[in-house]
């Protein structure tokens, strides 16, 4: 996964993924796609064939 921090990082150079202090962010995005995925009735099967 990538997360970037456009307003630090606007040529998204610096992954922030895996970064500590967005670990928020990454929990509340993760949080959404959940959400999404259950109302579109999507799953996560093939998120690692694609």
């Amino acid at each position: 996964w990538e997360l970037y921090d456009r307003l630090k990082d606007p040529q998204e150079l610096n992954n922030v993924f895996n970064d500590p202090a967005y670990a928020s962010v990454v929990k509340e995005m993760k949080t959404k796609l959940d959400e999404l995925r259950v109302k579109y009735g999507d799953s996560s099967e093939l998120d690692q064939k694609y």
